[in-house]
């Protein structure tokens, strides 16, 4: 909070107070989410029991978990690890799970699970496999120099905060108003 109070201070708030009330515009709430109708999930069904081979690429937050005001609350469920067991218990199914999450925390939460994990959207892979060619890069120029800039925003939204992994940078404002995130 120091810190935020030495790179925020009450000069800068009332100037991004102003430019924000200034460039307003109303916000479009409708949300735009399309449910697979009884027939389209049936023939799923029918097509997944029928099939030789399966890879079964799942997301995480906001998936299997609900989204949760800060990362590290959001653990795998009981029910989540069951299901996981479950659906590796079939040899014709491969998974993956994708997520962004850094590779130590999946690491922890699905240990012994068999399931293969792509941490931070694919830079590390369960097996700790680099994937992309700039990852490195990125690390060491991309990371110092963006930081500040996260940190910025994060300080004039109330309730956001930067999280630093391995190889990225997550700005989270699921805690912020949501029209300020």
């Amino acid at each position: 909070m120091q810190n935020r109070l030495r790179r925020y201070d009450v000069t800068r708030w009332a100037m991004d107070f102003l430019a924000e009330l200034l460039s307003t515009n109303p916000v479009d709430e409708e949300s735009h989410v399309a449910w697979l109708d009884a027939a389209v999930r049936t023939k799923l069904i029918e097509q997944y029991h029928r099939s030789a081979h399966r890879l079964l690429i799942l997301d995480y937050d906001g998936t299997l978990v609900p989204f949760a005001a800060y990362p590290e609350v959001a653990k795998p469920t009981q029910e989540c690890s069951k299901s996981f067991n479950s659906l590796a218990a079939d040899s014709r199914n491969e998974l993956l799970l994708a997520t962004g999450r850094d590779r130590a925390t999946l690491d922890q939460w699905f240990k012994g699970v068999p399931t293969g994990l792509a941490a931070e959207h694919g830079a590390w892979i369960r097996s700790g496999t680099v994937i992309g060619k700039c990852s490195n890069l990125c690390r060491w120029v991309g990371k110092p120099r963006l930081l500040p800039i996260l940190e910025m925003h994060a300080d004039q939204v109330p309730g956001a905060f930067v999280e630093e992994k391995e190889f990225s940078l997550v700005w989270h404002y699921r805690n912020a108003n949501p029209e300020r995130g």
